[in-house]
């Protein structure tokens, strides 16, 4: 804050004017998973996701069925290669 001229206070000040003026927080609190997790744990979470969907894939193509969920109806479900959907407790 210093190379724009304010001290600690002012910018706070401003801050809380401007969350005043906007009812909001004035930027995203969204990080990204590189801004919160250790970037081997990055590498490693993008790996496994690259496998299940190469996993999936290949058992689409074998026209087998692949456990899938639903988040509208807050249920898991079968999907089958003719693409009927079976939710599970049904």
């Amino acid at each position: 804050m210093k190379a724009m001229g304010l001290n600690l206070s002012d910018g706070l000040n401003m801050f809380l004017a401007r969350v005043a003026a906007e009812h909001r927080v004035p930027f995203p609190l969204a990080m990204t998973p590189e801004e919160v997790l250790a970037p081997e744990t990055v590498t490693l979470a993008n790996d496994a996701m690259g496998a299940i969907t190469k996993e999936v894939n290949r058992r689409i193509a074998e026209g087998k069925p692949i456990a899938r969920y639903d988040p509208v109806r807050n249920e898991a479900y079968i999907q089958y290669a003719d693409g009927r959907k079976e939710y599970i407790g049904e």
